[in-house]
């Protein structure tokens, strides 16, 4: 399944919504970090992730609903990874750390928090997870 970005407001205000699906049928809207927390999904960068079908995603449509934690689970797991594959975790290549998106670099550059390295594209991603038939993490 494929996901895109409709309209990226990471920059002011941290939201960026867009679609998915084979005729962009699920919209969706996530709240996403430079960095991961505790509190995003895999201890990702997408702290919130709602997704509906066919309309702007609310609490009361959502077919996947996770704000700092697992809210809604109505939905096949490809749905959600296809947009979590949009916010990779980056980590460095030359020390194995998390890194961020560098504010005073060109857009999709990446800086160590540790050992202060700058590349472009994130090695690995780690921020993809897997919810059981309950809701909780696997």
């Amino acid at each position: 399944m494929n996901a895109k970005i409709t309209k990226d407001n990471r920059k002011r205000t941290g939201w960026v919504r867009g679609v998915a699906g084979k005729h962009d049928e699920l919209r969706w809207v996530a709240k996403v970090y430079e960095q991961g927390s505790v509190h995003g999904i895999g201890e990702g960068r997408v702290s919130k992730l709602a997704i509906a079908v066919n309309r702007e995603p609310t609490l009361a449509n959502a077919v996947f609903n996770y704000d700092r934690g697992l809210d809604t689970y109505n939905i096949a797991q490809n749905a959600v990874d296809a947009v979590l594959a949009l916010f990779p975790t980056p980590v460095c290549p030359k020390c194995g750390s998390i890194a961020i998106e560098g504010t005073d670099y060109p857009a999709g550059t990446f800086v160590c928090a540790e050992c202060g390295h700058r590349f472009e594209e994130p090695e690995e991603r780690t921020d993809s997870i897997g919810f059981g038939p309950d809701g909780s993490a696997e």
